[in-house]
């Protein structure tokens, strides 16, 4: 786990600005505390901060380089196969010196070329240079668990983790980009390819981009399988298909020379991986948790209970209503906006794991892969009513229910039930995704943006065609579309991000390729069944794990927002949006926040989520294009 940066000349007699090199590198220094290289050749340069997890040596250290420097690499992340792709390599008469996966980079490429990121099994952002051949290549790992960051500028190819060491290689005016931040307001967070900076761009899940002479070349190596009739499976081998899938792949990111733990809430995906992992760990590993005094976020219990079931030890974090400056926090560290209001607490465990371990598995994955939201079965019940219902009906009973005013309605059932009911009575399925997964939807768009922001782009319909494009039942469309935006967009950015400004390594055994497709084949109702969520995960839970975890309802790492933003932020949040810099920005339409902030604060509406996003994307303003970030 570690930072990278480089540039790449497109003609190989353009010489690479090595300060700017160093500017950009430096800029990582949080992501790699145990070292830092910088290393330039003909029309190139590649930089790299370290987080030492295997050979704490200096040979660890990188770039890689293979055949006397005329291939040279660097990777972010770790490659679980690698033990297996180093005795392959040593079998050809390769001479390795380390006992780092780094190493192994650029003399699989060597034999393989571009296409040896296919025998890659891990978590990974990486950059090959070739050469001989004047060639890079960049790759992310299938489910984009590690970022990569690109700048096309005149002439060369700029790349890096996060987009701030991309800023500090030009050192120019920073200008956002529209389109991206109407689809932020939408989502609550900024889906690619795109970035909220003008100009810079990501490499997706799943991609390899090879640069040349020519220019860039853009392909996908991998997608998930598509659905296909499928027949009937006795319920009890899944399960144990699932549990030799999770055990193999957790026993894999237990490799490590540092101290390990896991991060546990009290639901089943990370019980299931520290039950995995306190059987296959050959020395005691720790959990760390969050505990919250509003007890209908709080999972703290649960999660003590997981632990002294299988004899772990617990830390418990207290998570108290945030002080202002945690906004100034959050904004320093997440260089895109980002809406995510778990995003702090997050940073928090992170923070408390890294004070005793180096390295945390999570249960990242589950949901998006297993199906574990609630929304997937309010989508798959919808259509089944849609389908014997008629549309006027549906409208009529959605408008006796009463529209919630921000499509929340909180964490309790009654919340849940309005929901449904407004979203019951849209057209289409793909209108009731967009329902459950989005905020500033077209109509509050219209009320509160700007109309020239408004306009900059259309996310809703790019989400219905993305939507409406994928094959399968509407939870298997539903599916598809949060693993290929939501998850690597919303939550691998969170995790990533938080875990990565304090120097710790998180790794996801449920996001192991392998299981991610052995989920996409499962029948219907093992992934989404009529009683509850996950039924092959609690399967294996009401096994390894307590009958109250096993049959726990899904919460979510949710943080009490409305309150907060009645209570502690109530100040700061009208200070910050009704200010006039925010004014000037022309990204609200006049009055728009003072009503927002008017409703919320009344009580009796919850409009905590809008008030949420638009406070970070405020304060992205003032970091990025001020370059004045203060809550004044």
């Amino acid at each position: 786990m570690c930072g990278l940066c480089g540039s790449f000349a497109l003609d190989p007699d353009d010489p690479v600005d090595r300060a700017a090199l160093e500017r950009m590198t430096r800029a990582l220094a949080h992501r790699g505390p145990d070292g830092e290289r910088v290393e330039c050749g003909r029309g190139f340069g590649l930089g790299f901060r370290r987080l030492a997890i295997l050979d704490l040596s200096e040979r660890g250290m990188q770039p890689a380089s293979a055949q006397d420097g005329a291939i040279t690499s660097v990777l972010n992340g770790e490659i679980y196969n690698y033990p297996e792709l180093r005795a392959d390599l040593e079998a050809h008469g390769v001479q390795l010196h380390s006992g780092c996966d780094g190493e192994i980079i650029p003399h699989l490429y060597a034999q393989h070329g571009p296409a040896f990121v296919e025998r890659l099994r891990g978590m990974f952002a990486l950059a090959v240079v070739d050469v001989r051949e004047h060639r890079l290549v960049l790759a992310r790992d299938r489910l984009g668990k590690k970022p990569l960051y690109v700048a096309r500028r005149a002439g060369r190819v700029d790349f890096a983790s996060e987009p701030k060491a991309l800023l500090a290689a030009s050192e120019g005016a920073v200008r956002p980009d529209p389109a991206a931040l109407v689809r932020f307001l939408c989502f609550g967070y900024v889906p690619g390819p795109g970035s909220a900076f003008h100009g810079l761009e990501r490499v997706q899940p799943g991609e390899r981009w090879v640069v040349d002479r020519g220019g860039v070349h853009v392909e996908r190596y991998w997608s998930l399988p598509e659905p296909s009739a499928r027949e009937p499976v006795e319920p009890r081998a899944l399960v144990e298909r699932f549990e030799h899938l999770l055990a193999q792949a957790t026993t894999e990111r237990l490799a490590a020379d540092v101290p390990l733990g896991v991060l546990l809430s009290g639901g089943v995906d990370s019980g299931l991986v520290l039950a995995a992992a306190a059987k296959a760990a050959r020395r005691p590993i720790e959990a760390f948790t969050i505990a919250f005094a509003d007890r209908a976020y709080d999972e703290s219990a649960l999660a003590a209970q997981t632990a002294k079931h299988l004899g772990v030890r617990m830390n418990v974090l207290e998570a108290k209503p945030l002080p202002a400056e945690a906004l100034l926090e959050i904004a320093r560290v997440w260089d895109e906006p980002f809406g995510d209001a778990s995003a702090y607490p997050t940073l928090l465990v992170a923070r408390l794991a890294r004070s005793r371990v180096t390295v945390a598995l999570s249960g990242d994955g589950g949901d998006e892969a297993f199906a574990g939201y609630r929304r997937y079965r309010a989508l798959a019940l919808a259509e089944r009513i849609a389908a014997a219902t008629p549309a006027a009906l549906r409208r009529l009973f959605s408008r006796a229910v009463g529209e919630v005013a921000n499509g929340s309605g909180g964490r309790g059932g009654i919340g849940t039930f309005r929901r449904f009911a407004s979203a019951l009575g849209l057209e289409s399925a793909s209108d009731r995704q967009q329902y459950w997964s989005t905020y500033f939807r077209a109509g509050v768009r219209a009320r509160f943006l700007d109309p020239e922001l408004r306009n900059a782009a259309d996310p809703d319909a790019e989400a219905r065609a993305e939507f409406d494009g994928a094959a399968g039942s509407v939870v298997e469309r539903a599916l598809r579309v949060d693993q290929a935006r939501y998850l690597p967009d919303d939550l691998l950015v969170k995790t990533d991000t938080a875990s990565m400004a304090v120097g710790l390594e998180v790794r996801s055994p449920l996001l192991d390729h392998r299981i991610v497709e052995f989920a996409a084949t499962l029948p219907a109702r093992m992934r989404c069944g009529a009683a509850d969520t996950k039924p092959l995960l609690r399967a294996l839970a009401a096994r390894v794990l307590t009958p109250e975890v096993a049959t726990a309802r899904k919460r979510g790492f949710g943080v009490p927002l409305a309150a907060w933003l009645r209570g502690p932020f109530a100040t700061v949040s009208r200070r910050v949006l009704l200010s006039e810099r925010q004014t000037r920005r022309r990204v609200f339409a006049p009055g728009a926040l003072r009503e927002l902030l008017d409703r919320h604060a009344s009580g009796r509406e919850d409009w905590s989520q809008y008030i949420w996003l638009a406070l970070v994307l405020e304060l992205w303003f003032r970091r990025f294009i001020d370059r004045d970030l203060s809550l004044d």
